[in-house]
């Protein structure tokens, strides 16, 4: 087997489109944190957290990071002398 057909074999393998997959799912993770997501990017991203155990955890991970950051934030302004 070549390089170049050891290549493709992996391009078009399932566990390829499930990583490509895997990639854009956590990038729409973290621009859901930045604006609103398109109806076409929502139904990618729960599509493919219906299906994946790993996507899904990133997904818990990320709104708890998320929800911890703006609560110190929160806390930073309470605590801040005039």
């Amino acid at each position: 087997m070549t390089n170049n057909s050891l290549k493709k074999e992996t391009n078009n393998s399932p566990l390829h489109k499930i990583m490509s997959s895997c990639y854009q799912v956590t990038g729409l993770v973290s621009l859901s944190y930045e604006r609103p997501l398109t109806v076409k990017e929502q139904f990618l991203l729960k599509s493919h957290l219906a299906i994946c155990a790993g996507c899904r955890g990133f997904y818990k991970n990320s709104q708890t990071l998320h929800k911890m950051m703006k609560a110190h934030k929160q806390h930073q302004k309470d605590t801040q002398k005039p």
